[in-house]
């Protein structure tokens, strides 16, 4: 419950399509996060606030970023928190969890893209010492001005 809740708080507005947005929200469901942890190379968190689920992060090891190619990467695929969870520091703690994790599965970098729309996320990631290493346009059905994106990286 809480993917497509925090999904649609930080970009229910950015799909013109309902239909997109409606399979946009099933890649946040149940289903879609057993099929994500079949994965040999895949792991989630799920962050909690007083007693609650408030936040959760993916990552994919094994992943070479978009921009580069370059091997030794792992992708934090999601990090989403609800609103009333953000700025309590649950976002650092799943941002470190993951490069933990990255670096203890073989990683040499972690990357992720953000929607250049979205600085309320991209300006933390360099907060937490993500650069910025080139960009990448969102392939869903989004309303045009938020289809650009960055792809940022960190050393592990």
């Amino acid at each position: 419950m809480i993917g497509p809740a925090a999904y649609a708080q930080a970009y229910g507005h950015i799909w013109g399509d309902a239909a997109a947005y409606t399979a946009q929200l099933e890649t946040f469901g149940a289903a879609a996060f057993a099929e994500w942890m079949a994965g040999e190379d895949r792991l989630c968190w799920l962050a909690t606030a007083d007693g609650a689920p408030a936040g959760f992060a993916t990552l994919r090891l094994e992943s070479p970023d978009p921009v580069r190619g370059a091997p030794g990467g792992a992708e934090l695929a999601r990090l989403y928190l609800l609103g009333p969870a953000r700025g309590r520091g649950l976002g650092r703690a799943l941002f470190d969890a993951a490069c933990a994790a990255a670096a203890r599965g073989g990683a040499r970098h972690l990357w992720l893209d953000a929607m250049v729309s979205a600085p309320w996320a991209w300006r933390a990631y360099e907060r937490w010492g993500m650069r910025r290493i080139g960009p990448q346009r969102f392939d869903r059905p989004v309303l045009e001005e938020h289809r650009a994106m960055l792809v940022l990286a960190i050393d592990l």
